[in-house]
């Protein structure tokens, strides 16, 4: 049974179409946004202000997030495809070449790579996905709740608690799942079956909500920290204040998504919408409505945190929306008109092959950031040589951000073109911890409220590269690389 469920043979083939997709992000230093901090002093702890206590249990006592090239991709590849194999087991699919173009399709829609842009979350994603499927895979024979049922169904509330615990978009995730599972899956062959397994996976939904919250709320009291990053994207005030704005611009950005848009992908996607349609052509020639509800359900559901958040959220929590192109292909791929299982096949492998070059694209405009971040270090840090010995620790304070080359298209919020000499407007925190990375040593950040009496000073100079753009005042060296206020700590008095 577990040779069956696992074999490695089909295990290989699912992480080659992984490499043959994400081989870009494999081979280079993934040295992105928030990575700077991790690698030099771990603050494994801020996890927690975010909501994501699992990741800090995960990244603290099991996985720390190892930037370097090749492993924390590859190793979310490899969870990627054994958590296939759960769903493909769960919905009792052959594995097949239909089922190997759906993983491609599954895993290889671009707000996937949004995700694994922050590559500190690329290994505790694949062990939340892995949790995810594997409480789906617990549920999927059960078909209502009795006492005998328990063991299972309370093992697959802890594994949905903890995936939500890494990054709180898996709770959807869970969601889309199950219900591909309820559409994909011939066993649920009357509308009774289906309703029963919905009603269970609902059941698991919620409680592991509640889980959610209670491990939340006693890890804040544990471990005290800051939750506005978490609060900004739980927004019931602008529901309440504006409820038809906010479901305007949820369902605007859900048709970005969809619609497979220039501006959520830097190119445009014309395979998504179409195998959407081709799913819902094959649903109506049928006349299954019931699956055509799903089918719609299942679509809405990835975008509950973005209404949740008042209309927008960065697209790299859309990470459900995989999982319902591939409920719309696997369902337009067993349809009983021949034109539309050979159609949805080509737009499919068109997809791929756009995704890839896509992906391909973003690594690209990475590279040339990098390199763009790489040169701008080195030239500040010989600015601030010519003002100050640098063989002792020197105070410095930077104002405004140095936008990098804006070459390729990239999608909407993703992070690849972000430098950090720009990220939050120019933070400086950011900026010396990363040339800190580079061996730029010696620079320390000034307090909170020295930066705000500073501020003046820079208001007189000329922006980077200028040559007053640097300049000493008493101990501190200013660098000014742009004319609006970078990121300013709110200070307390």
């Amino acid at each position: 049974m577990a040779m069956n469920l696992f074999n490695p043979r089909e295990i290989a083939i699912l992480c080659g179409v992984f490499t043959a997709i994400y081989f870009p992000m494999m081979v280079s230093l993934p040295l992105t946004i928030d990575a700077e901090f991790r690698m030099l002093n771990g603050h494994f702890e801020a996890f927690i202000g975010h909501g994501r206590w699992a990741n800090y249990l995960l990244s603290k006592y099991l996985l720390p997030p190892i930037v370097v090239p090749y492993f924390s991709i590859a190793f979310f590849g490899l969870m990627a495809a054994i958590s296939y194999k759960l769903m493909v087991k769960s919905c009792e699919i052959e594995f097949s070449n239909t089922s190997i173009l759906g993983f491609a399709v599954f895993i290889g829609i671009p707000t996937w790579s949004y995700l694994l842009e922050f590559v500190i979350l690329a290994p505790v994603s694949g062990i939340a996905l892995l949790a995810v499927a594997t409480s789906v895979y617990l549920l999927s024979g059960n078909y209502e709740i009795s006492t005998r049922r328990w063991p299972m169904i309370g093992l697959a509330v802890v594994l949905t608690a903890c995936a939500t615990g890494v990054y709180q978009s898996f709770i959807l995730v869970f969601v889309v799942l199950s219900i591909c599972v309820a559409s994909l899956n011939q066993s649920f062959d009357n509308d009774g079956k289906r309703t029963g397994f919905l009603l269970v996976a609902a059941v698991v939904s919620l409680l592991a909500l509640c889980l959610y919250f209670l491990i939340h709320n006693l890890a804040l009291w544990f471990v005290e920290q800051e939750t506005a990053y978490i609060v900004n994207y739980f927004r019931p005030d602008l529901i309440l204040a504006q409820p038809l704005a906010v479901a305007n611009d949820t369902l605007h950005q859900m048709g970005l998504i969809y619609r497979g848009t220039e501006k959520a992908f830097g190119a445009i996607l014309l395979p998504i919408p179409l195998i959407l349609v081709f799913a819902v052509i094959g649903l109506c020639m049928n006349r299954q409505s019931s699956l055509l509800a799903l089918l719609i359900i299942a679509s809405l559901a990835p975008f509950a945190l973005v209404a949740m958040a008042g209309g927008l959220i960065p697209y790299r929590t859309l990470i459900g929306v995989g999982p319902v192109l591939w409920l719309a292909f696997m369902l337009a791929a067993r349809s009983s008109a021949v034109w539309l299982r050979y159609g949805v096949t080509a737009i499919a492998l068109v997809l791929i092959l756009q995704s890839t070059a896509l992906i391909s694209q973003y690594q690209a405009q990475r590279i040339l950031t990098d390199r763009f971040e790489q040169n701008l270090a080195s030239e500040i840090y010989i600015r601030i040589s010519e003002h100050a010995d640098l063989n002792s620790p020197q105070s410095v304070d930077f104002f405004g951000a140095r936008p990098g080359p804006r070459i390729y298209p990239i999608g909407f919020t993703s992070s690849v073109n972000g430098s950090f000499f720009e990220w939050d407007r120019g933070n400086p925190d950011r900026m010396i911890t990363y040339m800190s990375l580079l061996g730029y040593d010696n620079l320390k950040q000034v307090s909170k409220v020295r930066r705000l009496e500073l501020k003046p000073q820079f208001e007189q100079m000329p922006v980077w590269p200028a040559k007053e753009s640097v300049k000493r005042v008493d101990d501190v060296v200013l660098i000014k690389l742009g004319d609006q206020p970078g990121h300013y700590h709110p200070v307390r008095r």
